[in-house]
């Protein structure tokens, strides 16, 4: 198995309501996946999600789409930190250009590129997930010395966290043996690198992700991992009222995935 191979991939993206008008998307994956259109759209809408909420770049663009950021916004409004936010999801030098290229799947040139289920101003859109009481019970319980404005950041963030189905950073796995770590590192689709349990560092976004700082392990492949109809309670930290200044840290912890493998630790 190759460890993580880079390739350029290139899709020619056709506009739904307008014959003749395509967009040209190449980028270098990490993933063999990301080499499919469906699974490259999924990534670059999670990239772009978060530079609608990190960036004002982002946030100018959204503003400027009329809440239907797509790719023929980007071919005017592409700007550096999207392409530093892309990498995270395993989207390395995207940029628009005209090659041959592969079949984009479902996706065309006016699929929208925003989740707006992890966007603030489309909260009340998802404000049902906030009325599940035993959730908003387990984070009062082992966070209770947040203030009201700190729990509400939490919240929205757990909950934002709680709706990916797929491996993430901050979840936990099993090993043979009966060694415990979590992830701390996912390339997108493929596989995942993990962390002692109680080591390094997990900053939780505003879109529900946990950016890992400190050691890993070598890789697994995300096809030896079986999830559990359980959670555990990890441990991560976001600013003290969405405050980005230094020493300004709130831990806190919130329920996160398990998973168990069939491999030893390595």
């Amino acid at each position: 198995m190759e460890n993580n191979p880079k390739r350029k991939v290139s899709f020619v993206v056709e506009r739904s309501t307008e014959l003749g008008t395509f967009a040209s998307v190449t980028a270098v994956v990490s993933s063999k996946l990301l080499r499919n259109g469906d699974n490259f759209v999924k990534a670059l809408t999670q990239g772009v999600t978060e530079w609608v909420q990190t960036s004002e770049a982002g946030k100018a663009c959204f503003d400027h789409a009329g809440d239907d950021l797509n790719i023929g916004d980007l071919l005017v409004f592409a700007d550096p930190s999207l392409r530093q936010i892309l990498e995270k999801f395993g989207i390395f030098e995207f940029c628009t250009d005209y090659d041959t290229a592969e079949h984009s799947g479902d996706w065309h040139f006016d699929t929208c590129l925003v989740d707006e289920t992890q966007i603030e101003s489309f909260e009340d859109k998802f404000i049902g997930a906030i009325g599940d009481q035993h959730f908003a019970s387990i984070l009062k319980d082992h966070n209770s010395d947040l203030d009201e404005k700190d729990f509400k950041l939490l919240s929205d963030r757990a909950i934002a966290f709680s709706k990916h189905t797929v491996p993430r950073s901050g979840d936990f796995i099993e090993f043979l043996g009966g060694i415990t770590r979590r992830m701390s590192h996912v390339w997108w689709g493929e596989s995942v690198q993990t962390s002692d349990e109680n080591g390094g560092s997990y900053y939780l976004t505003p879109g529900g992700y946990m950016n890992f700082s400190g050691s890993l392990y070598p890789i697994i492949p995300i096809e030896a991992l079986t999830i559990k109809e359980e959670t555990r309670m990890g441990a991560c930290w976001f600013f003290h009222h969405n405050d980005q200044t230094a020493h300004n840290g709130c831990p806190v912890s919130i329920p996160c995935r398990v998973w168990t493998t069939e491999l030893a630790a390595n």
